[in-house]
């Protein structure tokens, strides 16, 4: 079987050990998985989870890598390590953001709240909506504003089973 759409996931933290990083990160990568087949791609994930210390550079293959960050390790750092400005309003909890030419998101990744899933589906579908060859003003400004609408009320949305995690997941998009 052939994938169409190859996703790097990478979580960067001092607790890789730890059994509940590692069965949010399983349940985020199934939830990811059927998102995108959810868009018609065939898809073929690699998760890591890794060390601060560790050179984030030898994971920039395939078509999205996602690079989540323990909360404790997110903040400006996060952007400095590969390069890009730190947004100007500062890193939030909850965050992701999307570098089209590097095929690379950022994101934080917390136990502490619910929003790892629908941070990360809506940076997929960032990505997929790119892939598929839409417009920017779909790829970009309709995601955003359809998040806009979605955040204020996703308790209400769709979810996802992982049985990987034994729970539910909210999903964007």
């Amino acid at each position: 079987m052939t994938f169409e759409f190859l996703v790097i996931i990478i979580l960067v933290s001092l607790n890789c050990a730890d059994g509940d990083n590692i069965k949010e990160l399983g349940g985020l990568i199934q939830i990811a998985d059927r998102h995108l087949s959810s868009w018609g791609l065939s898809t073929e994930i690699h998760s890591y989870c890794v060390k601060p210390t560790y050179d984030l550079k030898q994971f920039e293959y395939g078509d999205a890598s996602i690079v989540m960050f323990d909360y404790d390790l997110w903040g400006d750092q996060s952007y400095e390590k590969f390069g890009y400005e730190p947004p100007a309003k500062g890193t939030q909890n909850v965050q992701g953001e999307i570098f089209f030419d590097d095929k690379r998101v950022l994101m934080s990744f917390s136990l502490a709240d619910d929003l790892n899933s629908p941070v990360l589906t809506h940076e997929l579908l960032h990505f997929v909506l790119w892939n598929k060859g839409y417009p920017e003003d779909v790829y970009i400004a309709q995601v955003h504003e359809d998040w806009k609408k979605y955040v204020d009320d996703y308790q209400h949305k769709e979810k996802l089973f992982s049985e990987y995690a034994q729970k539910y997941y909210y999903v964007f998009g």
